[in-house]
């Protein structure tokens, strides 16, 4: 037995404070501990408000621009945005790219751009891996300069690869649902076509005009007494990948 009563409260373990000078040194300690937790607590949630902040503003702006926006407008922004982030015209200034730093600078900022930085070299994570599709979005098309290009190029990475998990995933659904029955269920269609309207409006308009019909032409010729032929399923393949990648660079698709 070691002789340590572990049932006595933590004070009750202390050893006994035998002079009034210990008892204020060890006040001051403890002072100075809870100075230093404090200041950490206020760094870390500073540089968490930090990107909270940015993602705040860049959405402000987006929906403002959004909703001044025509479709055909939105269109013609996006597609300049991925030709900026992809292609030649990206290469050709990517030394400049590398050196951007982010607004504002705070330590947690420059950390994650230099992350993107390095990304966007084959060294390292994406800093924006698992962020959730609308988030990427607000990330890739702002031009503020809230974000650097290697930032925007390293979001618009992860989107396309959040797209392409989902293409392949509603794929799968058809080509099971196929070869067990032989047909194409309406929800599958339904899926797919609340896939597309969900996207944020700068991608969505990046998609041909006329999906919304073409997918419904699909859901209702999927109903039960209508014959299915291999004609509706490679008319639903054509339009999903067309759908996807007619447009690419659309829903930045690099």
């Amino acid at each position: 037995m070691s002789g340590i009563n572990y049932f006595l409260p933590p004070t009750a373990q202390q050893p006994p404070v035998n002079n009034q000078s210990q008892i204020h040194k060890t006040s001051s300690s403890d002072r100075t501990l809870k100075t230093a937790t404090t200041e950490a607590a206020t760094v870390v949630e500073s540089q968490i408000s930090s990107f909270s902040q940015a993602l705040s503003d860049v959405a402000t702006r987006a929906a403002e621009r959004d909703a001044t926006s025509t479709r055909d407008e939105l269109s013609k922004i996006a597609y300049a945005t991925i030709t900026k982030l992809s292609g030649d015209s990206y290469q050709q200034n990517k030394t400049a790219y590398d050196v951007e730093l982010p607004n504002p600078d705070d330590p947690q900022r420059l950390a994650q751009a230099q992350q993107a930085t390095n990304y966007t070299n084959g060294k390292g994570n994406n800093p924006f891996e698992g962020m959730p599709p609308d988030q990427l979005s607000l990330i890739i098309y702002d031009e503020s300069g809230t974000f650097t290009t290697n930032e925007r190029r390293a979001a618009s990475r992860e989107s396309y690869s959040q797209h392409l998990a989902w293409q392949i995933a509603i794929s799968a659904k058809i080509m099971d649902d196929w070869s067990r029955n032989r047909t194409i269920s309406s929800g599958l269609y339904q899926e797919a076509l609340d896939y597309y309207k969900a996207l944020p409006p700068i991608e969505e308009s990046q998609l041909l005009e006329g999906y919304e019909a073409d997918f419904q032409a699909l859901i209702n010729q999927s109903a039960p007494d209508l014959p299915q032929n291999n004609n509706r399923l490679e008319s639903f393949f054509d339009l999903l990948i067309k759908r996807l990648n007619d447009h690419q660079p659309g829903s930045a698709h690099l």
